[in-house]
């Protein structure tokens, strides 16, 4: 728990529970194109995670391991804003 990571979005999965509003993110993107809307390409969009203790547990406030991971995960963001590629690989 607690770990930062850079991920794709087509590692990204739904956990398949019937509900419409379980949607993976490429899925996501794919309808709001086909409803006109302007968004990157799957190539140029990456997630920053951090790592959950319990997938099922929901609250109104993190988990201190994931408090805790938060400002290395906006570092991690800002870093990778700056970045000469920032530009090619996240669509901006």
């Amino acid at each position: 728990p607690g770990t930062v990571r850079v991920v794709s979005p087509r590692r990204v999965r739904s956990r398949h529970s019937g509900s419409v509003h379980d949607t993976d993110l490429l899925s996501a993107l794919a309808v709001g194109r086909r409803m006109g809307a302007i968004l990157p390409d799957e190539d140029r969009v990456i997630l920053v995670t951090i790592e959950v203790e319990d997938i099922e547990w929901f609250g109104e406030t993190c988990t201190p391991a994931v408090e805790e991971a938060i400002p290395q995960a906006v570092d991690l963001v800002r870093s990778l804003l700056k970045a000469p590629s920032a530009s090619s690989t996240m669509g901006a």
